[in-house]
């Protein structure tokens, strides 16, 4: 939310999933920019990938079980869903009065094929309708489900996607052909350092978003990394260095807002549900205007008229 704010985009309307934790996230990033007030279309189109069986387990204990080859390929593989969920599975749909009305369209394990077969349906009927009226828009997710997205946006085959992961809380930033719907080439007219597939801009910085792939590798697939690298605390005192980098140290002002939270139930509380919801998901921003400068964040030029916005905003 605050890379989102110092980017200076203005965002028209946001689009996001069904899940509370995605929820929270366009609830904590909208606070953080001011735009409370701007619609927010909420579909399950957007949710993450039904994982089957394997949902609410240990991603470490799945891969001690399963093999780190077998597991990859169930979270990274284009067509392999993982064992399907049985119906009596604790967190099975039907449990979930969200979904009452659509059971039978939600499946018992999906690949991101699958996953991407639903997703494009609302990219092609609501996005890009969106996106053709002249509109920014934010669109909060989750990895699979934006990995599909992006999947389809930048033409990546089913045979590398494999490689594409994508880190939380890092915003995404496109510029569109609103012709074509495909991205425009980055302004340094490369592909970006932290997964060599894209052309969008990571608001932060490449060298951030790499760090942060390989903190998250390590963390599913290293069986000897015991502790949680996320919330580890030298872990946080890095996330912490390298947020002062992109954003600036905070203002006096804000150090004394800060102090303040800790009698301020709201403001606690805000800050709480920041750490359990939005460092666990992802930002993939397709806007216009956004600037990258060795890792920081730089505030874009005036707007285009609305006759030459090509862009969308995926978060």
């Amino acid at each position: 939310g605050q890379m989102l704010a110092r980017s200076g985009i203005r965002f028209d309307e946001v689009h996001t999933s069904l899940l509370r934790r995605s929820i929270r996230t366009v609830n904590l990033a909208l606070m953080e920019m001011s735009q409370e007030y701007i619609p927010v279309h909420k579909h399950w189109r957007l949710n993450e990938r039904n994982y089957g069986s394997l949902v609410g387990q240990n991603k470490k204990e799945v891969v001690q079980q399963f093999g780190q080859d077998q597991v990859k390929r169930w979270r990274r593989s284009y067509d392999e869903p993982p064992p399907a969920m049985h119906d009596e599975h604790p967190y099975h749909p039907a449990r979930d009065p969200r979904y009452c009305d659509m059971v039978d369209q939600i499946p018992k394990s999906e690949s991101l094929k699958c996953t991407l077969s639903r997703s494009v349906v609302y990219w092609n009927e609501v996005v890009v309708p969106a996106l053709r009226e002249g509109k920014t828009l934010l669109v909060v997710g989750h990895e699979n489900n934006l990995r599909s997205l992006i999947m389809n946006l930048e033409g990546i085959s089913p045979e590398d996607i494999i490689n594409l992961s994508l880190p939380r809380a890092v915003p995404l930033a496109y510029r569109l052909d609103l012709d074509t719907m495909t991205p425009k080439d980055r302004l340094d007219g490369k592909l970006d350092e932290a997964t060599s597939f894209l052309r969008g801009e990571w608001l932060g910085g490449d060298k951030a978003v790499t760090e942060i792939l390989d903190r998250d590798h390590k963390q599913v697939y290293d069986t000897t990394v015991t502790k949680n690298l996320e919330t580890d605390c030298q872990d946080r005192k890095k996330w912490t260095s390298y947020m002062d980098q992109v954003l600036g140290k905070p203002s006096p002002e804000a150090k004394a807002k800060s102090l303040g939270s800790a009698i301020s139930p709201v403001h606690n509380q805000t800050r709480e549900d920041e750490g359990r919801g939005f460092f666990r998901n992802n930002c993939t921003a397709i806007v216009p205007g956004v600037q990258s400068t060795s890792g920081r964040v730089s505030v874009p030029p005036p707007l285009p008229s609305a006759s030459e916005r090509p862009t969308a905003k995926a978060a």
